[in-house]
């Protein structure tokens, strides 16, 4: 099996009140398949690219990375520890996880 999580800016969705900022959500690739997760965080275009880039920044895109990296490792962890889940069930333990 090849499972994968990346981290990407969704620009089909600006926030409304803002439009230069966009949802940063989770694409996981599981068992062949793609779905995508929000991570609830919203960034422009150049703060994410800093943030995913590791290039230092200010406080703001260095909390974005480091927040960025926990969700993507919590994701992981759900991937490694359970290796026969399927996308609903990633879902809802993502979700509900801590």
């Amino acid at each position: 099996m090849n499972n994968s999580i990346n981290a990407f800016l969704d620009k089909r969705y600006p926030k409304k009140d803002d439009a230069k900022q966009f949802p940063i959500s989770l694409r996981v690739y599981l068992n062949s398949k793609q779905f995508m997760i929000s991570m609830g965080l919203y960034a422009t275009q150049a703060d994410f690219d800093k943030a995913t880039s590791g290039k230092s920044g200010s406080d703001k895109v260095n909390m974005l990375r480091t927040t960025i990296y926990a969700n993507m490792m919590k994701a992981q962890g759900l991937l490694d520890g359970l290796p026969n889940i399927d996308a609903d069930k990633f879902k809802r333990l993502y979700n509900t996880r801590q």
